[in-house]
């Protein structure tokens, strides 16, 4: 009877070692499972970022081109609105009387000039003068 207890329980012992031993191999396999599952959509990730990582590049610089471009752009304006007002300037000071068309375009030369191009004080100075001189709607052909 001893002996068939010691056999009943050795029995039991071994299945019960097989259960552990089955259930690390299936979750070994099953960690390595995730493992590689996780392995593969982190280099999908790490490939997805690299992708966008160079669309930002390529986008950072395009933009500085633009703004640089936008720079010279605007110092062009600026310059061409500049030379319109000190060309009408000197072309009427004479007579201080500007032709109405002369003084709309000057005008509006000035306004993009001061508000949107942050003009200097000189052509400011010369715009100031022009206001106070006569001027002639001789010329005008109808209203704008």
């Amino acid at each position: 009877m001893f002996l068939e207890t010691l056999k009943t329980i050795g029995s039991l012992f071994s299945t019960v070692v097989a259960f552990i031993t089955l259930m690390t191999l299936i979750s070994n396999r099953f960690r390595e499972r995730i493992t590689g599952f996780f392995k593969e959509r982190n280099a999908e990730v790490d490939r997805i970022n690299h992708i966008q990582d160079d669309k930002i590049n390529d986008i950072e610089r395009r933009l500085k081109a633009i703004e640089e471009n936008n720079k010279i752009v605007r110092d062009f304006m600026q310059q061409q609105c500049k030379s319109q007002i000190k060309n009408v300037f000197y072309k009427y000071r004479n007579t201080q009387v500007i032709p109405y068309y002369e003084w709309q375009c000057m005008d509006a030369a000035y306004s993009i000039y001061h508000n949107s191009l942050k003009g200097n004080h000189d052509i400011s100075c010369l715009y100031e003068q022009m206001c106070k001189w006569d001027i002639d709607c001789s010329e005008k052909l109808g209203d704008d």
